[in-house]
């Protein structure tokens, strides 16, 4: 997992099995097959199926193309929506941070 900041308060970690599974819902409501997809995208068969299962990662920039072909937003395939929700439920938990030095 990658750990990104969000608005320098909320910390979240990018999932590559969700994500994997995400673009791979994505490609799937297009009823496209990988190869249908790589030839949108230019990118090998071979990379989409990496990314699909979660060995590996998109980069950013192939991150956007994919985002552009497939039509979704990012937070659907990044999961950051259910990260945020779930670590301000951690937060809730463990009640506020003790502000006093």
């Amino acid at each position: 997992m990658s750990e990104a900041k969000l608005n320098s308060n909320v910390l979240f970690c990018l999932d590559r099995q969700f994500t994997g599974s995400q673009l791979r819902e994505a490609r799937e409501r297009n009823h496209w097959a990988q190869s249908d997809l790589a030839k949108r995208t230019g990118f090998p068969a071979a990379a989409i199926s990496h990314w699909e299962c979660g060995r590996r990662m998109p980069s950013l920039e192939n991150l956007w193309t994919l985002l552009f072909v497939l039509q979704v937003p990012a937070d659907t395939i990044l999961g950051i929506k259910q990260n945020v929700k779930a670590h301000s439920q951690e937060g809730r938990e463990r009640g506020p941070a003790n502000t006093n030095k």
